[in-house]
This record gives C-alpha cells, sequence and structure tokens, in this order.
C-alpha cells in the first residue's frame, strides 16, 4: 500500500465511517479506499478526464469538477464531513474551507511535500506546492484546527509533512 494511502486508511479506520470528502481527488484512489471502508465519498477535482477514472474507480462516489484554487469549496457543504482528505495538493487560502466543511469533531487528513524533498529531489519545482517547517501544523492552527498529530519525514523517496487535526466539537 502507498505510504499516503497508508496514513488515510489509518487515519479513516479510527473513526465511525460518515460523510468523507477528498479534496483534488484525481483518480479515485481514496474514494475506492474510503468507499471500501463504509465512507459515504465525495471528491472534487478540476480534471475531468481523472473524474472519469475515479468513477470507474468508486462507482458510488459523488464526484465535483471544480477548480477549488479558483472558486473554494462550495458554500453548501458547510459542517458537512466528518473526515476531510487532502494528499499531495497544497493551496494555502484553502485552508478556511478546509475547516469549515469539516463537522463538529471531524478530522482533517494531510500529506503533502515538505520543503525539504524540493531541496533534495527538486520536486515539486516551484516554491509554493510544498510545506515549510512546521508550516502545516500552523496553517491548521490558523483556521481553529486542533491538531493531533503531525510530522515531517522522509517515506520511501519523499520527503513529507502529515498532519492529522480536528475541528473542535
Amino acid at each position: 500500500m502507498h505510504d499516503a494511502l497508508a496514513f488515510v486508511d489509518r487515519c479513516a479506520r479510527a473513526l465511525a465511517p460518515g460523510r468523507a470528502l477528498d479534496v483534488a481527488c484525481g483518480r479515485g484512489r481514496h474514494l475506492a479506499l474510503l468507499a471500501g471502508l463504509g465512507w459515504h465519498a465525495t471528491g472534487v477535482d478540476r480534471d475531468e478526464q481523472a473524474l472519469a477514472e475515479a468513477a470507474t474507480r468508486a462507482p458510488a462516489a459523488r464526484l465535483l469538477a471544480r477548480d477549488v484554487e479558483a472558486e473554494g469549496l462550495p458554500a453548501e457543504w458547510g459542517g458537512s464531513f466528518d473526515l476531510v482528505v487532502v494528499t499531495f495538493f497544497l493551496h494555502r487560502p484553502l485552508f478556511a474551507d478546509l475547516a469549515r466543511v469539516l463537522a463538529p469533531s471531524g478530522r482533517l487528513v494531510l500529506e503533502t511535500f515538505h520543503d525539504e524533498n524540493r531541496r533534495r529531489r527538486s520536486h515539486p519545482r516551484r516554491p509554493h506546492l510544498a510545506l515549510g517547517p512546521a508550516e502545516g501544523r500552523a496553517l491548521c492552527e490558523g483556521v481553529g484546527l486542533l491538531v493531533l498529530e503531525s510530522d515531517e519525514a522522509e517515506r520511501g523517496d519523499v520527503f513529507t509533512t502529515r498532519v492529522l487535526a480536528a475541528r473542535p466539537a
């Protein structure tokens, strides 16, 4: 199991299945995992080709084509999700929306590139797509989330930041 997938799996299994959102869901790898665990999964991505593949991988998932960098998350989703997953996607202005769509006691699972990966492997090429030291924790706390777990480490051949945070009840 891919390391980010294992992190999402562990976090999802720690909760009773409810409503989950995968932001920048791509081809639906996490959606398929969540649906398989009994979650009512919703995926959002701007790439309609990737969403078509996600529909095949996770046929029960609700899918929305949307550019969250330009439009944010839908207003009507406020407080709707027990679990929000964001992996290898970073748009700092979206953190307020991520907190807003979480239900009370809902969890945010975040894993993305750390700046150390950029230094060691020149990826991602654009500096704004990697988190600096302790930045993932700070972004979550800055929107009122309680950080339950946070680390920055090399996993396989990728240096990432991981954060598990909760919206206070």
